[in-house]
């Protein structure tokens, strides 16, 4: 139900500069697995790190996007 209500869907971020994302797919996945490539941490440690934002609950949906301006693959937190 979550996966047919988000993807192909826009959704806004309201962190860091306001950027539009369409949505590729919905992961369930825990998000101390994902790493940051460019900065060899964890998705949390990330968003601490850039947007001073401490993800508490790290078995949440994990949104994966493309950006409609540069078409580069992101990890969104809903």
């Amino acid at each position: 139900m979550i996966k047919g209500n988000l993807i192909n869907k826009i959704v806004m971020t309201n962190y860091g500069k306001t950027r539009y994302f369409r949505v590729e797919e919905v992961l369930f996945i825990d998000l101390t697995q994902v790493i940051v490539e460019r900065y060899g941490i964890t998705l949390p440690e990330y968003y601490v790190f850039k947007y001073n934002i401490v993800i508490k609950n790290v078995k949440q949906p994990l949104l994966f996007a493309n950006s409609k301006k540069t078409c580069i693959k992101t990890y969104l937190i809903p």
